[in-house]
């Protein structure tokens, strides 16, 4: 699960959506087919686009996420904000790909269930440990995670800052 000092995309979605809102036998493992029923389920709306752009667009977007945590957590250990700013500057432009809502394809899709825990979270830890905000100079960025936030799926996946800003000081900063 854990490959070159990060942990991959697949163990780290398990754990987020893991055990508060993801029944075991819908835990991702590289079967997105299983978490796209899930999300169905679980968001109330297809989440899965049949336009070929978008599901093309998405694809990319989901192939991009290891590289996206990559660069974040390289960051961790250099010039943080510089480092981070081109993976954050990338997502900002992806929001704008499609017009018809805040979310990456639009509206609300797969894209985002995989995303959004990631998004929220690295708002926290740059927001409280490197007094730094990834939505500065990224217009689309803020309106997105304040529109995730408001799907009642979504809020079980949400983590209390204060404890997750703990837990990020003592594995990334080895901070007691």
């Amino acid at each position: 699960m854990e490959h070159g000092g990060y942990v991959s995309v697949s163990h780290t979605l398990t754990h987020l959506w893991s055990p508060k809102a993801l029944p075991s036998e819908l835990w991702p493992n590289n079967n997105n087919s299983k978490l796209c029923c899930f999300g169905e389920v679980m968001f109330g709306e297809r989440i899965y686009f049949q336009d070929p752009a978008k599901r093309e667009f998405g694809e990319q977007l989901v192939a991009y996420v290891d590289e996206l945590c990559m660069n974040v957590y390289a960051s961790f250990k250099g010039d943080t904000v510089q480092q981070y700013s081109a993976s954050f500057d990338y997502l900002d432009n992806a929001l704008g790909r499609f017009d018809d809502g805040p979310f990456f394809l639009g509206q609300f899709s797969w894209v985002d269930v995989v995303y959004g825990p990631f998004i929220e979270r690295f708002h926290i830890v740059f927001s409280e440990v490197y007094k730094n905000d990834i939505t500065n100079g990224r217009p689309k960025l803020a309106p997105y995670i304040q529109e995730l936030s408001k799907i009642d799926a979504y809020k079980p996946t949400k983590v209390d800052p204060k404890e997750f800003v703990e837990i990020f000081r003592i594995r990334f900063l080895g901070q007691q």
